[in-house]
Parts: structure tokens; C-alpha cells; sequence
């Protein structure tokens, strides 16, 4: 889950990302634990509001409807309020998913920071 990747508008480019559950921290309490898709169904009935977008990406503003969140006075920071929702916050890379799941650890280092990365003492030794 990622905010900065997405759209205000339903559809147009944006990634598909898989469904969540609405954080028990949400403001809404009968809210809490539902499923959230982030993608339209794709069989939308024909009268939906959203039916031109069925398969396809929702957009921030409708997450946030769905969310509760949605507030016409948060509509200069929508991708401030969904990066702080815990689902989104807590968010691992597939790539550390992926790794743990076979049993190892992922460690990210920092880019080009030869001090905090063991590959170039190990290199070292070796000259």
C-alpha cells in the first residue's frame, strides 16, 4: 500500500494494490476490521455510481469515503491522511515479505554508506 501512488480519481494509471482491513484505530468504530478492496469489483452493477471503473483502481477520495475519513477540508492533504492509516503505515515491501517467508532475515541498509555496510568490511578483509 503505498499513497504516493496513487491517483484522487478513480481509474486512470495508477498500481493495483491489494485489499486491507480498515485499522482498528479508525475513528469510525463500526468501521473497523471490514475488509477494504482497493480496486473496483468487476462485477459492478450497471447503475453503480463507479461502473465506467469496475476492475480498476478506486482513488484516494473514495478510499477515504469508505474509510470515513473523507472531509472537504482534507482535500489538500488526502495523501497525508492515508500514509498515516495504519494499514498503510505499517506496510512491509512484498521483497521483505518474500524473503521472510522462506525463513530468512532482510536487512535495508542505507545507499552507498560504507560504515553501516558489512560488504565492504568483508571486502576489505579480502584486499
Amino acid at each position: 500500500l503505498n499513497a504516493n501512488e496513487m491517483n484522487v480519481k478513480p481509474g486512470g494509471w495508477q498500481r493495483q494494490m491489494h485489499s486491507t482491513l480498515i485499522p482498528t484505530d479508525n475513528p469510525n468504530p463500526g468501521l473497523r476490521g471490514i475488509t477494504q478492496d482497493m480496486c473496483f469489483t468487476e462485477d459492478l452493477p450497471l447503475d453503480h455510481q463507479f461502473y465506467e471503473f469496475h476492475g480498476q483502481p478506486k482513488g484516494m477520495r473514495v478510499i477515504l469515503e469508505e474509510c470515513g475519513l473523507w472531509d472537504e477540508s482534507t482535500t489538500c492533504c488526502m495523501r497525508k491522511v492515508l500514509s498515516l492509516q495504519t494499514d498503510f503505515f505499517a506496510e512491509e515491501p512484498r521483497l521483505q515479505l518474500v524473503i521472510e517467508v522462506a525463513g530468512h532475515k532482510c536487512y535495508f541498509l542505507p545507499k552507498f554508506h560504507c560504515e553501516l555496510n558489512p560488504i565492504k568490511m568483508y571486502w576489505g578483509w579480502v584486499k
